[in-house]
């Protein structure tokens, strides 16, 4: 919704997220951690060939380190492919590119992107993506 009260009729892409994740944010902060969570985020630039729309944006409180989550459901297997080029290429230093396991056939060439893999099966799990944050610290 804009400030002058408008707002669109169809479901803004990259902003959506599947049902059972709407606890997700909720169950993270319930975790004894450092970092805080928050849907979403700014988008960011990708070298003028895309832009990453962070599924979620995690912050280290005590340092201030900002760690952007982008999530791969269901898509078809050249788009993350697609993905996965141009994140070797123009993607941020910091990022978890988390993948539905029923994507990760193939898995050849993901050591190399720069981010953090993390790989799940029906929805992300909080206590797991702890994990790979704290990774960056």
């Amino acid at each position: 919704e804009t400030e002058d009260g408008l707002r669109s009729h169809t479901r803004l892409t990259g902003q959506w997220q599947p049902e059972e994740w709407g606890g997700f944010v909720e169950r993270f902060s319930d975790l004894d951690s450092n970092w805080s969570v928050r849907d979403g985020g700014d988008l960011i630039d990708l070298g003028g060939r895309g832009v990453l729309v962070p599924d979620f944006v995690f912050e280290h409180r005590p340092t201030g380190i900002e760690v952007p989550m982008e999530v791969f459901g269901f898509w078809r297997k050249g788009a993350v492919d697609s993905r996965l080029e141009l994140l070797r290429k123009q993607g941020p230093e910091r990022l978890i590119l988390a993948l539905s396991s029923q994507l990760a056939t193939g898995r050849g060439g993901i050591g190399d992107v720069p981010a953090e893999i993390y790989l799940f099966r029906t929805q992300p799990v909080p206590r797991k993506v702890l994990k790979v944050l704290e990774g960056f610290v």
